[in-house]
């Protein structure tokens, strides 16, 4: 699904943020011709993205846009604006089809480091039940870095707990780009993350929660390798052009038996952490 960043402006400062110095040209002409684009190109969902996309002056005009051409919209946001029921109200109205919000975690100390904020977990928690309470769609997408993946199993239950209704968490193994560069001790290795989220997993299965991952091979989730996004992707027939550019199978995995549903770790992870933990599954 094509992704168009509508803003860099945002009210967080996240220490793995991607976006950081990515420099997209986010005018409102350039962003309608980016649209109108992936929509000719058939697209049946267009994905806002930001900096954070709440704050863009033109976006319940680009919604509006999308709707009428007959496609979904997928909107990204860190949750903090929200927590303000009318702003939240009026976005669900708008006919946003699924909120993804960035949810970087349940413990408040973690949540500030991550996100470069003071005090900011609450207001992301109203701003999901915000959404909740209206009937929105919501999907938390969980970056796993090495300041929270031991507490993968406590954020599932938070979730359960306190935002009743989500039904769907990813696991989105952090990317070695962006930030992320400058500050490398951020990237766990698959080795340390696999028996966290694999308990995740369970936690999530025992809660009615869907879960998905993506950029950790399914090599390393254990009895829940198919919740692999890519695992996915090819199972259903999906495209998978773009991971198949961010990814590179190594020596070590053939013979997998998940060769053919896999495309192997992503070529920024290699480069930092190389690749000698990878093992085939047989």
């Amino acid at each position: 699904m094509p992704l168009i960043p509508l803003i860099e402006i945002c009210n967080q400062h996240c220490l793995f943020c991607a976006a950081e110095g990515r420099k997209d040209d986010v005018s409102f002409e350039r962003n309608l011709k980016a649209i109108d684009r992936e929509l000719a190109s058939g697209a049946e969902t267009i994905i806002l993205s930001g900096g954070e996309t709440t704050l863009c002056p033109d976006l319940f005009y680009f919604i509006k846009h999308i709707k009428a051409k007959g496609a979904r919209v997928e909107l990204q946001s860190n949750g903090l604006t929200l927590s303000s029921p009318r702003i939240a109200k009026a976005l669900v109205l708008s006919g946003v089809d699924l909120f993804n919000i960035n949810f970087p975690s349940c413990d408040s100390e973690i949540n500030d480091m991550m996100t470069g904020t003071s005090g900011t977990l609450n207001r992301r928690s109203t701003g999901v039940r915000n959404l909740l309470m209206n009937g929105a769609s919501v999907r938390l997408t969980h970056i796993v870095c090495s300041l929270n993946y031991r507490r993968l199993p406590d954020f599932v239950r938070f979730a359960a707990e306190t935002m009743n209704g989500v039904r769907l968490v990813q696991f989105s193994f952090l990317k070695a780009m962006g930030g992320v560069l400058k500050r490398p001790e951020l990237l766990p290795s698959y080795s340390e993350v696999s028996p966290f989220i694999i308990e995740a997993f369970r936690i999530c299965r025992d809660n009615g929660i869907n879960a998905i991952t993506d950029h950790i091979p399914p090599c390393f989730l254990g009895e829940y390798f198919n919740l692999n996004v890519d695992f996915m992707k090819t199972i259903s027939g999906e495209n998978t052009d773009i991971s198949r550019k961010e990814k590179k199978q190594l020596p070590a995995c053939a013979g997998c038996r998940f060769a053919e549903n896999c495309f192997g770790p992503r070529e920024d992870y290699v480069n930092l952490k190389g690749g000698a933990e990878i093992r085939p599954v047989k």
